[in-house]
């Protein structure tokens, strides 16, 4: 699907950092060799041997590294499978490391490798070995040629971390604002219980309302238990009956029907989920499996289906193939989300259960403290002893109903954190051997009278171009690939200003803290000791 692609495009973007990484330190490593190197090649190595040995040096490291990172995924993944929760990742018991998934694991780590290693062969390949021994009889000097690709890299890897970080705050500012729309009732302390009786025993609508009519009974005798209820369509709770419906006076055909969640409950369901009735009322003991066939319908319906407001004492009907029932519209309720939050809410039509009860149905059981669901489900075990009685908080199934948008809200922020911290080291490595190749630079700097505020501002100018460039370059990438995201956002926009001026501003706030202690470091620098060392 297209958000698994978009997880494995988050994963390859921080390979690509890691590569980028990888590179930045095997050319300041193949700087700090130049003396080494130079000698080889004075006593007959030829570019090409140097460019092998710094592949095969690579591929050494890659396949440790893979090898330990394999050994720590092995015993990691089921630490992290058995805490992650239920209601965000169901059966995540049942993850486990494959073969297959090492293997490539493996392959993916010595294939960074070869690709990291490719710059500084590249350049050994083309060595010039005048210039490498002036510049090794040069104590600390810098060798250009090398250190030119390293800025690319460095503002590369603040482009990639850009993307990634973009991605991670809108799904993480849409998961918020997901979790703040309204329900459309009070979830609060509300025990939801599926109830499925074998058809068998229960074949005839009556029996059907008088099994969980006994159930009603049951529950509603435990001390603690404020109302419950039965509906077969409970709201955010995995299941929805949805059928066509007419209204009387219209031909039964498909330009005339609109889709409605069809759900039978009992007459404390509204009060039991406490939502609002905004015209008429709601099912009294006088609808009855013998009483005048009647509905109740949310404000969605009553709108799309009859645009001039007129929806009380008119009649409508759902499921023709179980007779041509027409039933009168005696209350309007408040609209309620159904399947998922993000989701506008559907028409509904509600129908009293003793008229046309359902072959499975949720109890729904307000509770005036937690602590009551115990008493709750050993009620009903008594009752029944062959009843399976899997008791679930309404709210925890309402979380469970954006298990996908919370997923990718905190693995893409697993993603934009690690990409963040990838990018700093990076920077900071950066940084460092760039003041160690020109601290002698420094050293007379200060000796012939620089300030320790322009010395600070030379190393933390240096970092503020990398970081802009990869600024600049990262956002005008992210803002169009933000727009891959869309199916997966709730209430913003790919192209949020606000989102990225915080994405700004928390690069520039973790360049400076990167950068901050080495422009200190660089202004101490004694100019005396290093020039006599020098």
């Amino acid at each position: 699907s297209t958000s698994l692609l978009l997880l494995l495009g988050a994963v390859g973007l921080i390979l690509l950092i890691v590569c980028f990484n990888l590179a930045n330190l095997l050319l300041s490593r193949c700087i700090a060799r130049v003396g080494e190197l130079s000698v080889r090649l004075a006593l007959g190595a030829t570019p090409a041997r140097l460019a092998r040995v710094v592949i095969a040096e690579s591929l050494s490291l890659a396949l440790l590294g893979g090898l330990l990172g394999s050994v720590i995924a092995a015993l990691a993944l089921p630490v992290i499978a058995n805490r992650i929760p239920p209601v965000l990742l169901p059966r995540a018991h049942e993850v486990a490391l494959s073969p297959a998934a090492l293997g490539v694991g493996l392959a993916a780590a010595l294939l960074s490798a070869l690709l990291c290693s490719c710059l500084p062969a590249w350049y050994l390949a083309r060595a010039n070995i005048n210039q490498w021994l002036k510049d090794s009889s040069a104590r600390g000097a810098t060798n250009t040629g090398i250190a030119k690709w390293q800025s690319p890299l460095v503002s590369g890897q603040v482009a990639l971390t850009v993307t990634v970080l973009a991605a991670a705050m809108l799904l993480m500012q849409s998961l918020v604002r997901l979790n703040q729309v309204p329900a459309g009732f009070n979830a609060d302390d509300v025990l939801a219980l599926r109830l499925s009786p074998p058809i068998t025993r229960y074949e005839t609508n009556d029996e059907l309302f008088r099994y969980y009519d006994d159930m009603l009974k049951v529950v509603q005798a435990v001390p603690g238990v404020a109302s419950a209820a039965i509906n077969a369509s409970a709201p955010l709770n995995g299941i929805t009956l949805s059928y066509p419906s007419w209204r009387q006076g219209t031909t039964t055909d498909a330009d005339n029907a609109l889709e409605a969640v069809y759900a039978p409950i009992s007459d404390d369901f509204f009060k039991t989920l406490q939502i609002p009735v905004h015209a008429g009322r709601t099912f009294t003991e006088h609808d009855r499996a013998d009483g005048a066939p009647v509905c109740v319908v949310n404000e969605t319906y009553a709108r799309r289906m009859f645009p001039d407001g007129n929806a009380i004492g008119q009649s409508v009907m759902i499921l023709p193939w179980m007779g041509p029932v027409y039933r009168e519209i005696v209350g309007i309720v408040g609209d309620t989300k159904q399947t998922l939050l993000s989701e506008p809410p559907p028409p509904q039509i509600y129908v009293p259960d003793e008229q046309m009860p359902w072959f499975f149905s949720t109890l729904l059981v307000r509770l005036d403290r937690p602590a009551v669901a115990n008493a709750v489900t050993a009620a009903l075990r008594a009752h029944d002893n062959t009843l399976p009685v899997l008791a679930t908080s309404l709210r925890e199934n309402i979380a469970q109903s954006s298990t996908t948008s919370r997923l990718y809200a905190y693995l893409f922020t697993g993603f934009a954190g690690l990409a963040l911290g990838l990018s700093a080291f990076g920077l900071h490595a950066s940084l460092r051997f760039s003041l160690e190749q020109r601290i002698k630079e420094i050293a007379i700097r200060i000796a012939l009278g620089a300030s320790p505020t322009s010395i600070r501002q030379l190393l933390l100018g240096r970092a503020g171009r990398l970081t802009g460039i990869g600024l600049g370059i990262g956002t005008a990438f992210a803002i169009p690939a933000s727009y891959l995201l869309r199916g997966s956002l709730y209430g913003i926009a790919p192209s949020d200003p606000i989102t990225y001026v915080l994405l700004i501003g928390l690069i520039a706030m973790v360049t400076t803290l990167t950068a901050l202690p080495l422009a200190y470091r660089a202004s101490r620098i004694p100019p005396a000791t290093v020039l006599q060392s020098s």
